[in-house]
């Protein structure tokens, strides 16, 4: 069998789809299934933990049409031009990819970065499927429903948006270790001191890593932060720390990116998750059954991820923060909150069990191998 994945440039695509790899080569191991696993997508970060699973990689250019509304500006639109061509480029190196694997199924994980692919497979009639994340759809995945033979949800509502009888609910797939922990008898711990995880995601996030480091002083004098600021901010932000007066320096921990070992560590100590609100994220802190402040991207398209948090605050799920009204005061003040009343953070964590599909992976490997 020969499988060829695509998704859309980040680790939000990356990383559940190393979760699906990972059950997909255990059932084709059980059926004694000879696989060929190919991804075919944009350069994305990290993408070597693809290979480290046997994945052969075809990296092809690709364009992302920015829809910011207000916000969007000459640059945006510049861009989105230029990658009109780049889109046109990734459309034709996609055409050879294809045609020289020829593969038995795609799947998609949606994204700027997939839609290529999917038009090429459907092109060459091969059965494609997709797995929409979010609570609405994105353009690619917009587009790749109408070509898709089967399309699995992260979110139910977003049903509304696509051809009701290709939809499967399956959750949003996580690696095995978040069910590990999400598995863990005491929900809420009693610990000398609280720790609190700050993630931006696999990039980062500049305005959650700005308003950690001013209120960093304040946080350190009663708590243990554990930050991962992104790859990219991570020298800029080094350097801010050593002129910060940092009372207790030892209760700072400040790193580029989280390996899967150091995720899992910092995961099972964490009290609260401070978090923007991408599919990938919210489904991580829900199987894992941790209190979280949500801190959704302003500008994402469709405000995608304002929908995902909206969704758990309607629940009680979790504590959501809009960016643009947030105030170092405001931020500080909800985590004191949070950390010194307990019981509310046993409710989050309870109510946030809902969104938890810790088989999401399974069921869809399931799917791409029956197909």
């Amino acid at each position: 069998m020969r499988l060829l994945l695509t998704g859309g440039g980040t680790g939000g695509h990356l990383f559940p789809l190393l979760a699906i790899i990972r059950q997909i080569k255990k059932i084709a191991q059980e059926k004694n299934i000879n696989l060929e696993i190919f991804f075919i997508g944009p350069k994305t970060p990290h993408q070597e933990k693809l290979v480290e699973e046997g994945v052969q990689i075809k990296n092809i250019p690709t364009g992302k049409w920015r829809r910011y509304g207000p916000q969007q500006g000459i640059k945006d639109y510049f861009d989105n031009f230029l990658d009109i061509f780049r889109f046109i480029g990734g459309f034709l190196a996609c055409l050879w990819h294809l045609f020289i694997i020829m593969p038995d199924i795609t799947f998609s994980k949606g994204g700027y970065g997939s839609l290529p692919v999917a038009i090429i497979s459907w092109i060459y009639h091969i059965p494609l499927l997709i797995h929409e994340s979010d609570a609405i759809p994105g353009l690619a995945n917009s587009i790749e429903g109408h070509l898709a033979k089967k399309i699995f949800l992260g979110f139910k509502n977003s049903a509304q948006y696509f051809n009701s009888p290709k939809t499967i609910f399956t959750g949003n797939p996580v690696r095995e270790f978040f069910i590990k922990i999400g598995q863990r008898e005491k929900l809420i711990e009693e610990r000398p001191i609280k720790t609190i995880l700050v993630i931006g995601g696999s990039q980062g996030a500049q305005a959650i890593n700005k308003i950690v480091l001013e209120m960093l002083s304040s946080l350190t004098k009663e708590y243990q932060v554990i930050h991962q600021c992104g790859e990219n901010n991570f020298p800029v932000i080094n350097e801010l720390i050593k002129e910060l007066n940092i009372q207790n320096p030892n209760n700072y921990h400040l790193f580029p990116f989280l390996d899967e070992n150091q995720l899992q560590e910092y995961y099972l100590q964490a009290d609260l998750i401070i978090s923007r609100a991408g599919a990938g994220s919210i489904a991580e802190i829900a199987t894992a059954v941790k209190p979280s402040i949500l801190i959704p991207l302003t500008n994402s398209a469709n405000e995608h991820q304002s929908k995902n948090a909206n969704l758990l605050a309607q629940a009680g799920a979790a504590l959501v923060l809009d960016q643009l009204n947030l105030t170092p005061h405001l931020f500080a003040e909800r985590i004191h909150y949070l950390l010194s009343h307990p019981e509310k953070c046993e409710e989050m964590a309870r109510k946030i069990k809902f969104f938890a599909h810790p088989d999401s992976a399974h069921k869809i490997a399931n799917e791409i191998i029956k197909n």
